[in-house]
């Protein structure tokens, strides 16, 4: 039996019968901190409580950590929810939202864990409070197992921008593993009506490719110039041009460097790949990767990058008409958003193979009222 801290039984309702809870296994497909993050965020929009199972629960420390605990307590507290049984460890919880209120919000996590998850949890509810949100995040924007906080400000906010979503992200200091104690401001508009369905079809002509370095601490500055050199090389080898390259150096508790590699086509489409710098690798060598990876997709038949895929998936869902999306195969974190999304709302969603690389995703969204509208 899964006890509060109070000792109540998980199973006990609060305001909500247990036949309105939709329980979600957390160690479904991905079966990691995706689960969380797409689960409880919408059960904030749609005011549906939610109890979740066996989180994390493949990992190799299951439960919640810090950077999941602290996304829970940062929703929380958006929609003046109930949050049960929510601590370090803890493989089940239940969370019963209120409705989402706009204003200024904090969370600080106190290790290297991601504030970009932090953000990948409260942006799609501030979207639908009934004003702008402003956040102030501290931990970890230069992590492995995370998207580098460059890749949502500008990547990802150029995708959720088709679906008419603005978001504008501040860098205030650079948090890198293993202290983290990085700082961005983060401010989300509201929509005034709802999400609009995206149609991203067509991945056009290669029109922009830029970089930037990003250098930390004690880290030397050579270090960034080494990996604009790899990048440089590898894309005058491709493409014939070399492309605008930044280094900056930011101010951190530890050192450390990171590199995001963004192109653009002439449809709108963006694609982003990054890496962050391992003593195992030569700067110029990983410089190198991450233009690799970003020349996967330029050019090609696909729209999005496999890092956006599963981005699009929660925004498509809550969209007011449908959505179509061409990109590469699905990644286990697509389709556990798919999964998660179908639990929890009424959104259809079909997956077409176009050929062995190359998918369609259809989503017939299934938009949500608006807090302005219940006023």
């Amino acid at each position: 039996m899964a006890l509060n801290n109070a000792g109540t039984d998980l199973g006990e309702t609060k305001g909500h019968e247990n036949r309105d809870m939709v329980v979600i296994d957390g160690s479904l497909l991905e079966g990691g901190g995706q689960v969380l993050r797409i689960a409880v965020a919408l059960s904030a929009i749609r005011g549906k409580a939610v109890k979740i199972t066996n989180i994390r629960a493949g990992r190799k420390k299951p439960g919640l950590a810090e950077q999941h605990l602290k996304g829970l307590l940062l929703v929380r507290d958006m929609c003046n929810g109930e949050l049960e049984n929510a601590h370090l460890g803890s493989t089940e919880i239940i969370f019963r939202p209120g409705k989402i209120t706009s204003g200024t919000f904090s969370s600080k996590i106190s290790t290297a864990g991601s504030v970009s998850l932090l953000m990948q949890i409260a942006v799609p509810c501030a979207l639908f409070a009934p004003g702008p949100c402003n956040f102030n995040l501290r931990g970890g924007t230069d992590a492995d197992m995370a998207p580098p906080i460059d890749y949502l400000k500008i990547v990802t906010s150029e995708v959720f921008a088709h679906f008419g979503a603005k978001f504008e992200t501040q860098v205030l200091q650079r948090g890198f593993f293993p202290k983290g104690g990085g700082e961005v401001n983060v401010k989300v508009d509201n929509i005034q009506t709802c999400l609009k369905p995206i149609i991203l079809t067509q991945p056009g002509k290669i029109i922009s490719i830029e970089g930037s370095v990003n250098v930390g601490g004690s880290c030397p500055i050579r270090v960034g110039h080494e990996f604009k050199q790899g990048a440089e090389s590898l894309l005058l080898e491709e493409f014939g041009c070399k492309p605008n390259i930044s280094v900056e150096r930011f101010n951190a508790y530890c050192p450390g460097s990171s590199f995001l590699i963004v192109g653009k086509t002439s449809t709108g489409c963006i694609f982003g790949s990054s890496v962050i710098s391992h003593r195992s690798k030569s700067p110029a060598q990983q410089g190198e990767e991450a233009v690799a990876e970003l020349i996967k997709f330029l050019p090609g038949q696909s729209c999005l990058d496999s890092f956006a895929q599963d981005q699009i998936i929660l925004p498509m869902s809550l969209a007011a008409g449908t959505s179509t999306v061409v990109c590469g195969p699905l990644t286990l974190h697509t389709q556990t958003a798919i999964e998660i999304v179908k639990q929890l709302s009424s959104a259809k969603f079909e997956v077409e193979k176009i050929s062995e690389m190359i998918f369609r995703i259809t989503c017939t969204g299934d938009p949500p009222v608006l807090a302005m509208d219940t006023q």
